[in-house]
């Protein structure tokens, strides 16, 4: 899974392999370490008793909560991605994005097998 933080902009990108892992399993989670034994912890969760889609960032670890049947929507159709936007302190708002990781067009696919094929090469 990639995760890519800018500003107030969260995207998580998933492979096929990571998809299928939401729509089975309901999580999917990855780490990048740093120095000192320090992670940053990313998780997906699907969750059947959350109506909308959320983030939480605590000890370290980002996670984003989708509702379960938004999940499994999501991992059985064409639908590409599911966002929504949260509101953060003084007024300001999160945008989330989780989408299906597409192949580059421009690069060596090799690194990308497991992502889907984009849709411009169909």
């Amino acid at each position: 899974m990639k995760l890519r933080i800018k500003d107030n902009t969260i995207r998580l990108r998933l492979s096929q392999t990571e998809v299928r892992q939401v729509e089975e399993t309901g999580l999917c989670m990855g780490e990048t370490p740093f120095l000192g034994g320090n992670k940053l912890r990313y998780t997906l969760q699907a969750d059947s008793n959350e109506e909308n889609i959320f983030a939480t960032f605590e000890r370290q670890s980002l996670t984003v909560f989708v509702p379960a049947d938004m999940a499994q929507n999501w991992a059985k159709t064409d639908l590409v991605g599911l966002e929504a936007s949260q509101a953060v302190d003084r007024g300001g708002a999160l945008h989330i994005l989780i989408e299906k990781d597409f192949q580059c067009l421009h690069r060596d696919g090799e690194e990308e097998k497991d992502n889907y094929p984009h849709p411009q090469n169909t």
